[in-house]
């Protein structure tokens, strides 16, 4: 399937082409409402994802272009965003054409099920778009849209009186969240055991419990990432990464998989660091430094119960391992290192270099790859770093 992408913000760009790509999906790219119907007259897809709000044309004028071109309006157009002010703007979406009106965040999977019941949906009802004489009168439209403008720009206006109100409660709030995580920790290990005593006990199969708790640590992931904006959507970035590395190196099918995952849960452990040593505006000291790097171990003896999960242990413990053994946790060096976690070390490192930080800007890409050349065989496997430029050089190319 042919899916159209339009999308201004790159990070949430990235991650819907990266989430439908693993649906197999063939996935094409447009930054606003203008390149899009651009790219959809040249591509014609089979479907359009698209956001509302974005610079030169935004989602509904796009969406009314589609509806009104004979070649293009039969696609089916979704639209996908994060801007939403209540039932006028769903209404006008599908007076205008469009099949779905879907408000972020979605998890993946959870996004590509909507995504999937609606295909069905237009499947199984053989249903047509509707063309251009559901706005018949241009008035009505203009004044529809011009009111849910103003409406976006008024409640843009109270998130931020509401934002500057919450930072003065940052202080107090941090000092709950410590207490939170650290006991939602300690429960996370009970939760197992009690599982595992329940679900025996009622005849539920070793499996459904494994499943059950693979859930569990999945939307402990997204806890994590969500809790703090310097790390939000981290470990969904570094599984790209490391799977388009391990892509790259042409690894086995399974190997790739497993690399992925890991990608994944690699930071599991944090979900016990208290709040304001991840967000803390300066360098950490020496010894909370050391806490933090009780992590990589910290997320192996979690996930160390689960069966199917114990092939990636060693690849989520040794992520922070160096080539010249001054790493941790363990301190291996060299070929000790499990190969997959050689991937994950150039990819988590480069999601940090290009990320902003509480205690200092993004220092950008080409300083990520100054770096790792500086530090390939030191730190850093050589030929992994070398595999990683080429992906990066064209990317941007």
């Amino acid at each position: 399937m042919k899916v159209l992408i339009v999308e201004d913000n790159p990070d949430d760009r990235n991650i819907l082409r990266y989430n439908l790509e693993n649906h197999g999906c063939e996935v094409i790219e447009a930054h606003d409402g203008q390149e899009g119907l651009e790219m959809a007259s040249q591509h014609k897809p089979d479907i359009i994802i698209s956001d509302a709000m974005m610079p030169r044309m935004d989602g509904f004028q796009f969406l009314r272009s589609i509806k009104k071109d004979d070649a293009l309006k039969s696609i089916p157009f979704i639209f996908y965003t994060a801007t939403y002010v209540g039932n006028k703007e769903t209404e006008l979406a599908i007076s205008l054409g469009a099949e779905a009106f879907i408000i972020k965040p979605k998890e993946p999977e959870e996004f590509w099920n909507k995504l999937s019941g609606i295909l069905e949906e237009i499947q199984a009802k053989k249903k047509k778009f509707p063309t251009a004489e559901l706005i018949e009168e241009e008035e009505k439209f203009l004044r529809k849209y011009s009111e849910i403008v103003a409406t976006k720009l008024e409640e843009k206006v109270k998130e931020l009186e509401k934002e500057i109100a919450e930072n003065k409660r940052a202080e107090e709030s941090l000092k709950m969240s410590e207490e939170h995580y650290r006991a939602l920790s300690e429960d996370l290990q009970r939760s197992k055991e009690a599982f595992l005593n329940m679900l025996e006990d009622i005849g539920i199969a070793y499996k459904d419990l494994q499943d059950l708790f693979m859930t569990l640590v999945s939307t402990m992931v997204s806890a994590l990432d969500a809790k703090s904006p310097w790390t939000k959507g981290h470990s969904l970035r570094v599984a790209m990464y490391a799977e388009q590395i391990a892509n790259e190196m042409s690894l086995k099918e399974e190997e790739i998989k497993d690399i992925r995952l890991a990608g994944i849960l690699h930071d599991i452990g944090k979900i016990g660091t208290y709040d304001y040593l991840l967000d803390k505006p300066a360098k950490l000291t020496d010894e909370e430094f050391e806490i933090v790097k009780k992590h990589p171990a910290k997320s192996a003896e979690i996930l160390k119960d689960i069966k199917q999960l114990k092939q990636i242990l060693p690849l989520i413990r040794h992520h922070h391992e160096r080539i010249d053994g001054r790493g941790y946790p363990d301190g291996i060096k060299g070929e000790d290192i499990p190969f997959g976690a050689k991937i994950l070390h150039v990819a988590d490192s480069f999601d940090a270099m290009t990320a902003d930080r509480p205690y200092r800007p993004s220092p950008g890409k080409e300083y990520a790859i100054s770096e790792f050349k500086r530090c390939k065989g030191t730190q850093f496997d050589p030929e992994i770093v070398e595999v990683f430029l080429r992906i990066l050089d064209k990317s941007s190319g």
